[in-house]
């Protein structure tokens, strides 16, 4: 049986929450974790589910970001940036989201996970 998208994204909620909790460098794994699966549970959805690809499109980016693999938001971002039915103000908020990343890997910052870009 194969899983739908509701159940992934319950995955990715445990994993958000268990990462929140945690003060360690698990934490960045358990977000980077949590949004492979948001972006795993948007190319379970159709079309049709406007506002669970609109939330799911921005969760999977928000948690590269804070999971520190910027290299991997800006992908989802602009993966997400293509896509037909993504509205307005999700929109904004992947734009925002791709901005912070690409300055931070421009000024060779940091990463929030330590590591050097």
């Amino acid at each position: 049986m194969s899983e739908t998208a509701v159940e992934v994204h319950h995955q990715a909620e445990k994993l958000m929450g268990l990462g929140d909790l945690d003060r360690t460098d698990n934490a960045f794994v358990m977000y980077l974790q949590a949004s492979s699966l948001e972006a795993k549970a948007y190319k379970l959805t159709t079309p049709e589910q406007v506002q669970s690809r609109n939330i799911l499109a921005v969760s999977a980016t928000a948690l590269a970001y804070k999971g520190g693999d910027y290299g991997q938001g800006i992908q989802f971002a602009k993966f997400y940036l293509k896509e037909l039915g993504i509205d307005k103000e999700y929109r904004e908020q992947l734009q925002e989201f791709l901005r912070l990343m690409e300055k931070a890997m421009e000024r060779g910052s940091q990463d929030l996970s330590g590591k050097t870009l």
